[in-house]
């Protein structure tokens, strides 16, 4: 009967506090704390950590290891790449926009102040009444600019600017819309990480565009030439596995 010959890296590795270090280094992929994990001295940690990470063996086992929890998880490296690629492609445009529109001249008659409607006049002008009565008790003499409506009603303020404004220049002003996020495409879905208040308003998270395309291209060898051009010595080889890609000890 012929031997089975067992996947590289599928036999625990007869050190144990190196296969400790095996999977204590699928946890964050640190290799000084996987190393004080696994029962190093804390001021050697990351002198052995690196020994250790560089012996083939230990590199055979972390590479089975991740294998096994990826079909534990049931997760191929085309969903990961194609998620990956999704958030570096898309367009950050469809969670936030900056667009320029009208200011309050831009469509009043004559280029006057122009209201959303009457409510909001009467309400601006009871309220410099109000201000003009209270600064006249210390100042009995004291007349305030009333507002008009000469300008008229109707501002909407996603319109675009008139052209010949004499207020903006034609410029208008910036204004910063952020899209509905259930309406979102898939792949802007993807890019979007939340959103939280804060004192200036809401602050829209992105995933990081251009780490996501960096590992797509180092997936498919995009950088493989440069890689292997820059890396002059064993250490650059431990920084190199240490960034994902797994390169063959040298002879």
């Amino acid at each position: 009967m012929e031997d089975i010959e067992l996947p590289k890296g599928s036999e625990p590795l007869k050190n144990k506090q190196h296969e400790l270090f095996c999977h204590e280094y699928l946890i964050d992929l640190n290799i000084t704390k996987s190393a004080i994990r696994a029962k190093f001295s804390e001021k050697s940690a990351r002198q052995h950590g690196w020994v250790v990470f560089s012996r083939p063996e230990v590199q055979e086992r972390i590479d089975f290891l991740k294998s096994e929890r990826a079909k534990q998880l049931k997760i191929e490296q085309i969903d990961v790449l194609s998620r990956l690629w999704a958030i570096g492609t898309a367009d950050p445009r469809e969670l936030v926009k900056h667009k320029l529109v009208n200011c309050r001249f831009c469509w009043g008659e004559d280029h006057q102040y122009q209201w959303c409607d009457e409510a909001e006049f009467e309400n601006a002008l009871q309220r410099t009444i109000a201000e003009e009565k209270e600064i006249q008790k210390e100042d009995p003499d004291y007349r305030a600019n009333y507002p008009t409506d000469i300008g008229g009603y109707g501002f909407r303020r996603t319109k675009p600017p008139h052209p010949e404004c004499p207020s903006c220049d034609g410029e208008g002003k910036g204004y910063l819309h952020i899209e509905d996020t259930s309406t979102l495409s898939e792949s802007a879905q993807l890019l979007y990480a939340g959103a939280k208040q804060t004192k200036e308003g809401v602050e829209v998270k992105m995933h990081d565009q251009m780490a996501a395309l960096k590992l797509v291209g180092q997936h498919i060898g995009l950088f493989k030439e440069k890689i292997e051009h820059d890396i002059s010595d064993p250490l650059k080889d431990l920084l190199q596995r240490a960034s994902g890609n797994t390169l063959k000890p040298k002879g």
